[in-house]
């Protein structure tokens, strides 16, 4: 998708998806923001490991594993103990 080749670009798009109540598009949202700044798709991954739908959260763990983000470890493993 044009997100994940220029996140930075299509930042309007990726947040609409984001914050889409059709789980397809949060995940789609979740694959483009990995091509973004750090920061911002770590926060988007952390706030939808609570997402109603598995295939988002289990995205949002791939993304934070793919991004290195091991300061967010002790917040998964409470996730899959709840």
């Amino acid at each position: 998708t044009m997100g994940r080749l220029d996140a930075a670009a299509f930042r309007q798009e990726i947040e609409s998806a984001l914050q889409s109540s059709e789980w397809f598009l949060r995940n789609a949202g979740l694959l483009a923001v990995q091509g973004d700044d750090r920061d911002r798709a770590v926060a988007w991954s952390v706030k939808l490991l609570k997402d109603p739908a598995l295939m988002v959260r289990t995205q949002a763990v791939r993304n934070l594993m793919q991004l290195q983000a091991r300061e967010f470890e002790p917040l998964l493993w409470k996730e899959l103990n709840e």
